[in-house]
C-alpha cells in the first residue's frame, strides 16, 4: 500500500511518525545526480518526528564542505515531518486550488507522485543552495560529521503547527484605512487553514466591485527539537504559484516579507488573528524583502527573525505585502499579491519550510579552588 494512503485520516503526529518509519527503512544510500549538485547519502536514521540524513555533496565535481570554518565533510540534515510527494505533470496524486473569480485567480491543478527518495534529495539540494555554512574553497577533515541543519514543516488542516491566511475586508467600499486597521477580519473577511495555497501577501482594490482586501499569511513550525542550540542562520522558503503586480505604480512596493505572528492558538486561525502578524503600524521585519514573483522564494531571517525561533515549542511566523506593512494607501483598480503552496498540499516538497543551521552551545568551564 502506498504511504500516501496510510496517511489518510491521521493527525499530524501520526503522519510524521509513519513517514519517519517508512523512509528510514528504505535503502536510499548511494550517490545521486541532481540539477546542480551530486549528493551522496551516507546514512539515514530515525529521530523523533522525522529522519536524520548524513550526506556528502559535490558541485561542479568539487566536493563541498560545511560548518562555519569549512572543516566538516559530512553534513547532518534533520528533516521533521518529511515530505513524500514531488511535483510530476504525469502524477496521479491531485491537489486542487479553487482560485478566486473575484480576484481573477484561476483554478489550478497540482499533480504529484509519491517518491520519498526524490523528495529527500530535493529538500537537501534546496537547503544546500540557500545555506550559509557551505564552502567550495576550504579544506575539510575527512570523515568529520557536522552539527545539524534542521528542516521544519507546518501541519495540514486545523492541526498544530498550523498554516493559512486571513482576509480582511469591510462590506462596503470604505477605503484603505478602514481595512488596514481592522482588529479582526471584518464583516466580509475570510479565515482559511485548509486551502492548498496561502494568499499570504495580497492587496486588492477595485472600488467598483467592493472594498479593499488585505490578506495576511500565517506559517507555524514546531521547532522544539532545537532546544538550547545556537542558531547560526535560518531561512523560510515558500513556493509562489501565482503572483500579480497589476496597476498601482511604484514597483518598489510590490514586495513581501516575514514577520512574527501570534495567533490565539497553534492549531487554527480565527477572525481576531488578523492583526497578529507583526504590529498593524511599523511592524518589525524578520527577513529581507523579496520582490513578488512566481517560483521558489527564500527569505533569509535577520537577527531579529532568528530570535523568534522557539527552541522549546512553536515558532510563529507570517507574511505580509509591503503596501500593507508600510501602510501605503493602495491605488484604486490595482492588485498586488503572492500566493504560495500551503502544508495542505500535504507532504510535498513545495510546502513552506523553515531551515535552521544550528549547533550545541559551547560548554562552560567552571574552575574550582580548594583552600587548604
Amino acid at each position: 500500500m502506498k504511504l500516501e494512503n496510510l496517511l489518510k485520516n491521521k493527525d499530524s503526529k501520526e503522519r510524521a511518525s509513519l513517514k519517519q518509519k517508512e523512509i528510514a527503512k528504505v535503502a536510499f544510500r548511494g550517490k545521486y545526480k541532481k540539477d546542480k549538485l551530486e549528493i551522496e547519502i551516507i546514512d539515514i536514521k530515525k529521530i523523533e518526528g522525522g529522519v536524520s540524513v548524513f550526506v556528502k555533496v559535490w558541485k561542479e565535481k568539487k566536493q563541498l564542505s560545511f560548518g562555519p570554518d569549512g572543516s566538516v565533510e559530512i553534513e547532518r540534515f534533520n528533516i521533521y515531518n518529511p515530505p513524500i510527494l514531488v511535483p510530476d505533470e504525469n502524477g496521479k496524486i491531485i491537489r486542487i486550488d479553487k482560485g478566486d473569480k473575484f480576484l481573477g485567480v484561476e483554478t489550478k491543478i497540482f499533480k504529484y507522485r509519491e517518491d520519498p527518495k526524490e523528495a529527500l534529495l530535493q529538500v537537501i539540494e534546496s537547503n544546500i543552495l540557500s545555506m550559509k555554512n557551505v564552502h567550495s574553497d576550504k579544506s575539510f577533515e575527512k570523515g568529520k560529521v557536522g552539527q545539524t541543519t534542521s528542516t521544519f514543516y507546518p501541519a495540514a488542516g486545523a492541526n498544530s503547527p498550523v498554516d493559512g491566511y486571513i482576509r480582511g475586508q469591510n462590506s462596503s467600499d470604505l477605503g484603505w484605512n478602514a481595512v488596514h486597521d481592522l482588529t479582526d477580519n471584518g464583516p466580509s473577511g475570510l479565515v482559511d487553514v485548509t486551502a492548498t495555497t496561502i494568499n499570504g501577501a495580497l492587496i486588492y482594490y477595485f472600488s467598483s466591485n467592493g472594498s479593499v482586501q488585505i490578506h495576511r499569511g500565517f506559517i507555524l513550525f514546531d521547532t522544539a527539537a532545537l532546544g538550547t542550540d545556537t542558531i547560526d542562520s535560518a531561512t523560510v522558503t515558500v513556493n509562489v504559484t501565482t503572483a500579480t503586480t497589476q496597476g498601482g505604480g511604484g514597483g518598489a512596493n510590490h514586495k513581501f516579507c516575514v514577520f512574527q505572528s501570534n495567533p490565539a492558538s497553534n492549531n487554527n486561525l480565527v477572525s481576531e488573528d488578523f492583526d497578529q502578524v507583526g504590529s498593524i503600524d511599523s511592524p518589525t521585519k524578520g527577513s529581507d524583502e523579496l520582490t513578488i514573483a512566481t517560483g521558489t522564494q527564500v527569505f533569509t531571517l535577520n537577527a531579529t527573525g532568528r530570535g523568534w525561533i522557539d527552541g522549546a515549542g512553536i515558532t510563529k511566523l507570517g507574511t505580509r505585502n509591503k503596501w500593507d506593512y508600510d501602510d501605503v494607501s493602495f491605488p484604486n483598480y490595482s492588485k498586488s499579491y503572492a500566493i504560495y503552496n500551503s502544508a495542505d498540499a500535504a507532504g510535498t516538497t513545495q510546502d513552506p519550510k523553515l531551515v535552521v543551521e544550528h549547533s550545541a552551545p559551547a560548554a562552560t568551564f567552571v574552575a574550582t579552588m580548594q583552600i587548604i
